[in-house]
């Protein structure tokens, strides 16, 4: 008889010697992370802020993880955002800082909020 145990990295030890096995939730997280800063496949462009920062992101993704997006619906995705034109959206009422952070969430559903950043990325 074996017993599994999850290890600190997210992986399952099992007791009867049959080593580690990755769990494919973390190696989903770790991959859709850095496809998030991939600026090569990215074909949307978030103009964030007062400031303009520029915020790359990926429409596929965007469409399947942010309900917002969806709420607009798939005809606006195709006017707006078509697949052969990297599409531009001004996002003018966002901190830099929090855009990214809604958007690591969209990415990885993971999110880091502090006192002041929580109101603005929850809602």
């Amino acid at each position: 008889m074996s017993s599994e145990t999850v290890t600190a990295g997210g992986g399952v030890r099992r007791s009867d010697g049959g080593g580690v096995k990755a769990d494919p939730t973390d190696r989903l997280t770790v991959d859709l992370g850095r496809l998030m800063t991939d600026q090569d496949t990215a074909d949307v462009t978030f103009i964030v802020g007062p400031s303009e920062n520029r915020v790359s992101a990926h429409k596929l993704v965007m469409w399947s993880r942010c309900q917002p997006c969806q709420r607009h619906g798939r005809e606006m995705w195709r006017k707006q955002l078509s697949l052969s034109a990297n599409a531009i959206i001004k996002m003018p009422t966002f901190t830099v800082e929090n855009f990214r952070n809604t958007i690591n969430y969209i990415y990885t559903g993971k999110v880091e909020l502090t006192d002041h950043s929580v109101f603005e990325v929850l809602t």
